[in-house]
């Protein structure tokens, strides 16, 4: 019963690969020493000169239904002159199990204005599919996707920096490659090291990896990206990302790291 079953799972796991087309691919390197647990980014986010919100990661350790877990816990929220427009707050949190190096459960929360969506993605390793839904937070039901799981060892869009961090490639001219799901979708996403270059930061200047992300790793709206994104990573175990630079539908966004706290205490702080 067991042999016939699991032969089952694997045929139809087959069938969901030929009919999506998606092969998982891996490209990784010797995993950073680095602790992620209680660390915490400050970034200011500006569109061309202007300052328009600031941005918040946050990692704290835990579990999630009885599994060791990283929490990652994301908000974005307006600053500046954009309160005047539209005030907008967005936040995120996601369960991530760091032995398995699989997503657990992720939860987004857009709020602009009266404006507040929330959308679920439920990751079910038995029955090997990802449960989807979007709803508003005063509703019971909204809309559900259910999909398959296409890999075994994959990221959702916000552990993907964290495992790219711990596992990525770090030498000018390395590309990392690994699988992410965006909760309707799976695609193997690519980071190149194309230079190492000597760059501001909360520790005064220092070296950094310039890296350049596939176009799998993109945002839908005004911020989605029309042209080439770079993400400087500071070059020491704790690869840090220190600024990230991209042409959106106007202009440009930049997101600089203006303060950070790390799980050994060290701290840096661009205001000092």
């Amino acid at each position: 019963m067991f042999v016939r079953n699991l032969f089952k799972m694997g045929l139809v796991f087959a069938c969901f690969l030929i009919l999506t087309g998606f092969r998982p691919e891996y490209r990784l390197g010797n995993p950073s020493p680095y602790n992620f647990k209680g660390e915490r980014l400050f970034f200011h986010l500006y569109w061309t000169i202007f300052h328009v919100a600031n941005a918040e990661t946050k990692v704290e350790k835990t579990t999630f239904r009885g599994q060791p877990a990283y929490m990652f816990y994301d908000t974005v929220s307006t600053a500046g002159l954009a309160i005047l427009f539209k005030r907008i707050r967005d936040w995120a949190k996601a369960f991530w199990n760091p032995i398995a190096n699989i997503p657990l459960y992720v939860e987004e929360h857009q709020q602009e204005g009266h404006y507040h969506k929330m959308k679920t993605y439920v990751f079910d390793y038995t029955q090997k599919i990802v449960i989807h839904t979007n709803r508003a937070p005063n509703k019971k039901q909204g809309q559900t996707k259910i999909n398959p799981i296409l890999a075994q060892l994959f990221c959702d869009v916000h552990s993907a920096m964290y495992f790219f961090r711990k596992y990525g490639r770090f030498k000018v001219g390395e590309t990392t490659i690994f699988p992410i799901c965006t909760g309707t979708k799976f695609a193997n996403v690519k980071l190149k090291v194309i230079a190492k270059e000597r760059i501001k930061s909360p520790w005064g200047k220092v070296e950094a990896f310039k890296i350049e992300p596939s176009s799998e790793l993109n945002v839908k709206g005004f911020f989605s990206r029309k042209g080439k994104v770079y993400i400087w990573i500071k070059a020491d175990e704790t690869r840090i990302p220190l600024k990230v630079k991209a042409r959106v539908k106007i202009g440009s966004v930049r997101a600089i790291l203006t303060k950070a706290v790390l799980e050994n205490g060290q701290k840096g702080d661009h205001r000092r």
